[in-house]
């Protein structure tokens, strides 16, 4: 899902809610997203809705340190 990045940012937020996790925001585009006992804090993407290929590598290692594979 996250190879390329270009995926909508709700679609990962959706996903980190089902796998049991939560997303907090901590103002001025910040977000924390927490799965597992891990964090992980991220700009929301602007103006654009999807994530770059950056945000989407960042992800992957987030759910992989998550225990996500």
């Amino acid at each position: 899902m996250l190879a390329d990045g270009n995926v909508a940012m709700r679609k990962v937020e959706a996903l980190i809610g089902e796998l049991g996790g939560m997303i907090e925001d901590r103002g001025n585009g910040l977000y924390r997203a927490k799965l597992n006992d891990v964090t992980f804090i991220y700009d929301q993407p602007h103006p654009r809705t999807e994530i770059g290929r950056g945000l989407a590598k960042r992800f992957r290692e987030f759910f992989r340190e998550a225990g996500v594979e």
